[in-house]
């Protein structure tokens, strides 16, 4: 029996159409079918033994025989961590269940996690590459121009063999606005960022959703508004104009395609919105490539790369990968060899030597902000009187909106045991004292 766990309905389906077009049969147990449906092949699962069950991150528990096999599909996704406490993920869960259940398991991505590439470096898990070679291009970005002017001679030679990919880092049309005199940031009375719907819309604000008719800059009272952050549907406008009489398709947001046919057109995307297409992409243009690693959290050159290889695999055989990126980025050379192991340990070793997950253990706590001050002061007399590991460190508390504030707690793996006693036996006393109102994650997707 094999148990194929991906991270959402649209991969989900995806992969059922290629065993469908192999006539391999699969049972579904994701909220894509009926409860009926699901309750039902879910009975079928149970009885059968050479069977193949697919679905989403729930589908993990679902009883296997002695030997079956578990496959996570896109294994570094968030979409596989548990929003709901106690905020597993299917990874871990299923390596659990291999020792338990003495299962299989395959970690399928384009990119390992840190966290698997810390189990390959102990030899926990044994990493097979494919032998590929694309080609890839990388183009300077020049000012704030969308397309670096060397770009087009690539996209023009390509776009007669099929269809081009361009992948875009935001939706909507303009998400900052400035103005266009003396680059003051456009913010609403209340304090938030005003943005642009679409190239005739007033600008609006994010956090009131007031619009601004007449906007005027703050500062120097001129009229004339400078779009920055653009989104996909402004970026549409500029590409048009760059290639006249070509037909572009759009998927982002709630207009999604999931396949389009093999002819000549400009395909726009946002991540996870990429449409298939039979044969693959003639070139795969990835634009403001340095915006997918400047998110603030620490998992986010994984996700880029990842992106990055998802991405450049739909391009066909002998077509072409557009990065708009300098070529002195660490992802190009990683591209050119199909080989992300370079970029995965060098993060690795950062980690380590900063001591941070995933060389580390960490757990999270969520809790109201006059609370968080005193939390902080017992955890770090728990670490003196030797109750935590004299190695655990307490970062925070760090005020996340008006209400509540956030720790983060580090402590070496040979401690994990004696650091979530602690914090169980904390959340248990918090909860007789009636103070219920936080939140504990142990090993979260993010700090």
């Amino acid at each position: 029996m094999v148990l194929i766990v991906a991270p959402d309905e649209r991969d989900i389906v995806a992969i059922c159409g290629q065993l469908d077009a192999l006539s391999v049969e699969v049972l579904r147990i994701d909220s894509g079918i009926s409860r009926a449906d699901r309750y039902q092949n879910f009975l079928n699962a149970m009885n059968a033994s050479n069977q193949i069950i697919i679905g989403s991150r729930n589908a993990i528990f679902v009883p296997l025989p002695e030997g079956a096999t578990i496959i996570v599909f896109k294994e570094s996704s968030p979409d596989l961590y548990e929003v709901r406490s106690p905020a597993w993920n299917a990874r871990d869960v299923a390596m659990l269940r291999k020792s338990i259940d003495t299962c299989r398991v395959i970690l399928c991505g384009y990119v390992p996690s840190l966290d698997v590439a810390a189990l390959i470096d102990s030899k926990r898990v044994r990493y097979l590459n494919t032998n590929t070679k694309i080609s890839v291009k990388a183009f300077t970005p020049v000012d704030s121009s969308l397309l670096p002017g060397l770009i087009f001679r690539d996209i023009r030679t390509n776009i007669s063999n099929g269809p081009v990919l361009f992948l875009l880092p935001r939706k909507g049309y303009a998400n900052g606005i400035l103005c266009a005199h003396c680059k003051n940031v456009a913010v609403c009375a209340c304090g938030g960022r005003l943005y642009l719907s679409n190239r005739n819309a007033d600008p609006a604000c994010r956090i009131c959703g007031t619009s601004t008719k007449d906007w005027k800059c703050s500062f120097c009272q001129r009229e004339k508004k400078y779009v920055v952050s653009r989104g996909i549907e402004r970026a549409q406008e500029e590409i048009s104009r760059a290639f006249p009489n070509i037909p572009i398709v759009l998927s982002f947001g709630d207009v999604i395609k999931d396949h389009i046919e093999q002819k000549p057109c400009i395909v726009l995307a946002t991540p996870g919105a990429t449409p298939q297409v039979a044969g693959g992409y003639s070139a795969v243009v990835i634009l403001e490539g340095l915006s997918y690693f400047s998110h603030d959290d620490l998992r986010a050159n994984e996700r880029a790369s990842e992106l990055f290889f998802e991405v450049a695999a739909l391009v066909k055989r002998g077509g072409v990968v557009l990065l708009a990126i300098e070529d002195s980025q660490p992802i190009v050379s990683s591209l050119i060899r199909w080989n992300p192991s370079t970029i995965v340990r060098r993060e690795l070793a950062q980690r380590a030597e900063i001591s941070f997950p995933p060389s580390v253990n960490s757990a999270v706590m969520i809790i109201p902000t006059p609370q968080a001050s005193p939390l902080v002061a017992g955890i770090n007399r728990a670490i003196s009187d030797a109750r935590l590991a004299s190695d655990t460190r307490v970062l925070g508390p760090t005020k996340i909106d008006s209400e509540s504030s956030k720790v983060v707690i580090l402590s070496s793996s040979d401690s994990r045991s004696s650091l979530t006693t602690f914090l169980h036996e904390l959340m248990r006393r918090r909860s007789i004292a009636k103070k219920s109102d936080s939140s504990l994650r142990i090993d979260p997707y993010s700090l």
